[in-house]
């Protein structure tokens, strides 16, 4: 078993070394280039010169991979976190990478050990690749993610489909949220896990945005019901879980959808009571409940306000999805009215959400 000794390496983000031997593993690994950081192209093409391998145990490697994995994480849902969203995802690059070489390497009774931590990782980067906007780079990553699952291990298959819904979810494409989520929770509902909560809320959104407010309102019901069926629901709230405080940030912003003002303040306090509510998820709660004004020039001004707070070389796509999507839903609300125009709130709004790019 072959891997970097921690006790040897130095800071990966500031050593050229670290950084070129990651790209020559995930070019090894066949990944596309649209998988690979900013500063790969070059370096997968440097010949690798580095002799610092060490040789570890399959216990070492493999609770090193999940011990920073985990932090990873958990770091990720932070404010922080997402400041530094370019180091994460690259780290979990390249968590994926090695675990995989972990388990190619593994003897067989390890083996699905180490590739359930494979796809794990490559359902992380994935899911830093949607705040990148970068619907290919996940799209491949949630791919490699799911065919690393074996039947053993359907439960994350399942929750790997359901965050996979993002893709479609933050471009637009709310009747494939919905044709997927059924089969999601389908899936679940046989195997377990994550994915059970996260394909009824998937599916609770899609059904608001498409106007079918009762169904809406049962999937939500569902999807609170069966939080006591997920192990692990009450945890902390990290990037590698959907736990109950996502189900209840979740709730609130289809409630603000649904136009529930009621519902959607007692979701959203029952969301803010968990300390590890994450900082995009308390973004996107601000959107929704901004929806929830009477006047749209005030909705759209509360939420110019909220996204010019966030720094522009940090901005998240989901974030930038949501807001715009609002918007139109603003500028539709307005254009019905006697005077049949946007107001100025709301064409602020739209333009400078259209200045901000997601990198």
């Amino acid at each position: 078993m072959y891997l970097i000794s921690s006790a040897t390496r130095p800071d990966p983000e500031m050593d050229p070394e670290i950084m070129r031997r990651r790209a020559l593993i995930a070019a090894a690994l066949g990944l596309p280039a649209a998988c690979l950081p900013a500063w790969a192209a070059s370096a997968a093409e440097t010949p690798d010169k580095d002799h610092t391998l060490a040789k570890v145990s399959f216990g070492d490697a493999y609770g090193s991979a999940l011990h920073e994995l985990e932090a990873l994480g958990s770091r990720y849902v932070t404010h922080a976190g997402a400041l530094d969203r370019h180091t994460i995802m690259d780290s979990g690059l390249w968590l994926f990478a090695q675990s995989s070489l972990i388990a190619s390497k593994a003897e067989l009774k390890h083996k699905r050990h180490a590739k359930r931590l494979a796809a794990e990782a490559a359902m992380f980067a994935a899911g830093c690749y949607i705040d990148f906007g970068n619907t290919r780079a996940a799209t491949e990553l949630y791919s490699r993610a799911h065919n690393l699952c074996g039947e053993q291990d359907r439960d994350l298959r399942a929750f790997i489909n359901a965050q996979a819904n993002w893709v479609p979810m933050y471009s637009g494409q709310w009747r494939t949220v919905l044709r997927r989520s059924e089969h999601i929770i389908n899936e679940a509902e046989q195997h377990g896990g994550y994915g059970l909560l996260m394909g009824w809320v998937h599916q609770a959104h899609a059904l608001a945005i498409l106007g079918d407010k009762a169904a809406a309102r049962e999937s939500l019901r569902r999807a609170q019901a069966n939080i006591p069926r997920v192990p692990g629901a009450r945890s902390p709230q990290t990037a590698l879980t959907y736990s109950a405080t996502k189900v209840w940030f979740s709730s609130s912003t289809a409630y603000a959808e649904l136009g529930d003002a009621n519902l959607h303040s007692d979701a959203q306090n029952r969301a803010l009571e968990d300390p590890s509510l994450g900082w995009i998820d308390q973004n996107l709660m601000k959107i929704g409940q901004a929806q929830l004004e009477s006047d749209p020039e005030h909705a759209a001004l509360r939420i110019r306000m909220q996204v010019l707070g966030l720094p522009r070389d940090a901005f998240n796509h989901c974030i930038k999805s949501e807001a715009m999507r609002v918007t139109g839903r603003l500028k539709a609300r307005q254009i019905t009215r006697p005077q049949r125009v946007a107001g100025k709130e709301v064409m602020a709004l739209g333009q400078y959400l259209s200045t901000v790019k997601v990198a």
